[in-house]
């Protein structure tokens, strides 16, 4: 099994399959070089960071929030939900330094719902927008690379580094 490549140790790792100034653009390169992420210097902002509905939930609702890099540094970033209640325009991806994404949460009827609305009304639910380090040579050519990158870097580090991350929590509040 090849030794995992950590952003600091990229260049220098005499056992990386592609040569250390190898930009990877595509998910294919990103398996051949197993990254490992690393704990960034700061979390990732959200804006606004409580999402409140109020409706009758028989018609679908959406909220849109930001996320933020406030790292020097390339981040790959996830977000999960315990509840599976609702759905995201997009899960995971990569930010360059500064760069801001704007996300959709959308909230199907309630007749599509796993339980009844008196489950969910007035709780807070939490999704957590988790991001890790990534090397800069990390440049894929399209948003759907972003995508399948940042999934096998969570995925990669989460099997040899799991306490290496940091996070920032969105709280969901549903009123009826």
């Amino acid at each position: 099994m090849p030794t995992p490549v950590t952003s600091a140790s990229f260049k220098s790792n005499p056992n990386s399959p592609l040569p250390p100034t190898t930009v990877l653009e595509c998910h294919d390169d990103l398996l051949k070089t197993h990254i490992v992420g690393e704990c960034p210097d700061d979390v990732i902002q959200c804006e606004p960071r409580w999402l409140v509905f109020y409706s009758n939930y028989k018609q679908p609702c959406y909220a849109e929030f930001t996320i933020t890099n406030k790292d020097d540094h390339k981040i790959a970033w996830c977000i999960k939900a315990k509840e599976k209640l609702m759905k995201l325009s997009q899960t995971h991806g990569i930010l360059k330094s500064g760069e801001t994404r704007k996300l959709t949460v959308y909230l199907p009827p309630s007749d599509d719902w796993p339980r009844d609305i008196s489950d969910y009304n007035g709780k807070r639910l939490k999704m957590v927008v988790e991001n890790l380090k990534i090397p800069d040579n990390v440049q894929p050519k399209s948003e759907l690379e972003s995508r399948r990158m940042s999934r096998e870097i969570f995925l990669y580090t989460a099997k040899n580094n799991p306490l290496i991350r940091q996070f920032t929590k969105v709280n969901i509040v549903l009123q009826q």
